[in-house]
């Protein structure tokens, strides 16, 4: 069943009639060259830029739905985030409840027990690493338990490890009758945790399907320029330029 539809999506020239679906249950990969409209899809998706064409959420267009409402079942962690104070990791967590007007200290626990940061509750975020940042503000994003996730490189100051583990919880997260879309460059952890992909070229839809039909060498060629080795049999999948 669909969460998230989109109907010839535009934005200027940065993005061109853009047309796709999430599922409940799946990850979606939005994959393509720098430039190619991955970060401007989800922002539209998101709420925070104007868009030509129509978003349904739950048959719902998406610009009809009240702001409040919208911000309850679509969370958004874009490529970096800060906070102007120092504020605890415990309330950049809790923050992820201003939709909902509450604190839900359960909510707000799991967030950071799913994130690996709850040893950092008292700690200043501010005290904290790049990727260790990374994960509070995931944390903040899950604690609004959305319906749908949005995810702009969650993993690009991570670690091997903790790439893993953000991937493999964004999975689990999305199989609790949930959908999350992601950006990310990496194609082999795009091949190994996305149900499906998205590749986008120059602002218009170049391939969507499974993964297999997705990455092939004609669509990476044409999409980032490369001749690529492909093994999506192995375990895990290797996708890398020759």
């Amino acid at each position: 069943m669909e969460l998230i539809r989109i109907h010839q999506l535009g934005v200027d020239q940065r993005l061109q009639d853009v047309s796709l679906s999430l599922h409940r249950g799946e990850v979606l990969g939005i994959l393509g060259a720098n430039g190619a409209g991955k970060s401007t899809m989800l922002h539209c998706l998101a709420g925070i830029e104007d868009y030509r064409g129509e978003i349904f959420l739950h048959d719902q267009r998406l610009d009809k739905i009240p702001e409040r409402r919208r911000a309850q079942q679509i969370g958004f962690l874009p490529q970096s985030s800060q906070s102007a104070w120092a504020l605890s990791v415990h309330d950049v967590i809790s923050l992820g409840r201003l939709p909902w007007g509450d604190t839900n200290a359960e909510a707000v626990a799991q967030a950071a027990a799913a994130t690996g940061v709850t040893d950092w509750l008292e700690r200043p975020i501010d005290r904290l690493s790049g990727g260790q940042q990374a994960r509070v503000w995931l944390a903040r994003v899950l604690a609004g338990q959305p319906r749908v996730l949005l995810a702009d490189e969650p993993v690009a100051s991570l670690d091997l490890s903790q790439q893993q583990h953000v991937l493999q919880m964004l999975r689990d997260y999305a199989r609790n009758d949930c959908g999350v879309m992601l950006s990310i460059h990496d194609l082999s952890l795009a091949a190994r945790y996305c149900d499906r992909l998205c590749l986008l070229h120059e602002g218009r839809l170049l391939a969507l399907g499974p993964v297999a039909e997705v990455l092939t060498h004609d669509n990476l060629q044409r999409a980032f320029g490369i001749d690529a080795h492909i093994d999506l049999e192995s375990q895990p999948p290797i996708v890398m330029p020759r």
